[in-house]
């Protein structure tokens, strides 16, 4: 999972940041047609690891501090580390459905690290809920590791939104997109550490 992670071949960097640099790539081994986002996000020294790995494994209340996310459960869990996940996510664009992800996902440590990786399931599996559109997740992994006090997490995710728009405005969309979830993630820290 590292390689793919750690991979720079063909990105080109789109958004730099405080604590969030975004980069962009068209096209993979996996699927020339769709576009690649990585995101090397700096956290900070205020939060644990675990706190940070607890809130985002609590996939229920994502809802309540993610506006992007309009319902977001685990619908099997296969045993401590596989589990199956599906979510809604809000379309912000007139005329434009909702998308719905049916994912696999697995979580793990390894070498002091946590990993995520999920991908999508085949639709057979799934039924598709009426007035939604299906999207597909090719692949997502992110890696969060802590480097002296300092938590450092890079998310690369290779999906087809099924937006139809041009890959350099999609590229854009997906980088507020991800700029918005870091610092809704920050806030809800924050809250949840104050109590």
């Amino acid at each position: 999972m590292d390689r793919i992670i750690d991979q720079e071949e063909d990105y080109k960097e789109i958004r730099n940041k405080p604590g969030i640099i975004i980069y962009t790539k068209i096209g993979s081994r996996l699927n020339k047609d769709t576009i690649t986002i990585k995101a090397d996000v700096d956290l900070g020294s205020r939060y644990m690891i675990n706190d940070i790995i607890n809130l985002l494994l609590k996939v229920e209340d994502r809802p309540t501090w993610d506006p992007t996310a309009k319902e977001y459960f685990m619908d099997k869990r296969y045993d401590d580390c596989l589990l199956l996940k599906r979510y809604e996510i809000i379309i912000p664009m007139p005329f434009m459905q909702n998308r719905e992800f049916v994912e696999k996902q697995i979580t793990f440590r390894s070498n002091g690290r946590f990993y995520v990786y999920s991908s999508s399931v085949d639709d057979s599996l799934e039924p598709l809920k009426p007035k939604l559109m299906r999207a597909k997740t090719f692949l997502c992994a992110s890696r969060f590791t802590q480097e002296g006090d300092t938590i450092k997490v890079t998310m690369v995710s290779q999906m087809d939104m099924k937006l139809f728009l041009p890959s350099f405005l999609l590229g854009g969309k997906m980088a507020d997109e991800l700029e918005q979830f870091k610092d809704c993630l920050i806030k809800k820290l924050e809250k949840t550490l104050s109590y």
